[in-house]
């Protein structure tokens, strides 16, 4: 009997966590708007140079291309949706290395991290967008600059990308505004020590 009884309890228990499990998907299918693996749109970035001094401002370039034969509006700002950003740093001296292997920190080798930010075309409450209608194979180009005091404050190899997203609005001057997320190339720079150059 009370076999029966905790069977039942379990196979209730199961379907709760079934269908919590089927709700979260939903929302975030909702949420995210489209998954294409092949996206209707292409985000390429690019800097001026592989080199930068800690704590300099760096420009970031992005093109946003619409590679299909049909018209397609995006909004400008949310280019810029959000940021990524990983470094690994590596032991500068013999003792470094030592003491990192002492205390269990791999074979002697740096550490590494990985920051994610959401910062600019958040289409929130009370957001307003900025339109923009590409024609077929049309490019838009567009260019931020990161404050590297904030987002860049080791001395280290760093891998940046970006990602557009856009969840809101479904259309523009009739024309069809892609919703979901674009992810950009990723694109390596190093930070180095330049005395002279280091803002206070």
């Amino acid at each position: 009997m009370q076999q029966k009884q905790f069977a039942k309890h379990l196979f209730k228990s199961m379907l709760r966590i079934a269908f919590a499990f089927s709700c979260i998907l939903l929302f975030a299918s909702l949420a995210f708007g489209q998954t294409d693996e092949n996206p209707p749109l292409k985000l390429t970035i690019s800097l001026e140079k592989d080199t930068f001094c800690l704590n300099e401002m760096i420009k970031v370039k992005a093109e946003m291309q619409n590679v299909t034969s049909d018209k397609i509006a995006i909004d400008k700002n949310s280019i810029w949706y959000s940021h990524s950003s990983q470094y690994i740093t590596f032991p500068k001296s013999e003792r470094q290395i030592e003491a990192n292997k002492k205390n269990r920190r791999g074979r002697g080798f740096g550490s590494a991290s990985m920051r994610s930010s959401t910062s600019i075309g958040d289409d929130g409450p009370g957001y307003v967008g900025d339109y923009l209608i590409l024609d077929a194979n049309q490019k838009f180009e567009d260019a931020s600059s990161f404050d590297g005091k904030l987002n860049f404050a080791e001395t280290a190899t760093y891998t940046f990308y970006i990602r557009y997203g856009q969840f809101g609005r479904d259309s523009f001057e009739g024309i069809k505004v892609w919703r979901g997320v674009v992810r950009s190339n990723k694109v390596t720079f190093k930070i180095v020590a330049c005395e002279a150059s280091i803002r206070k």
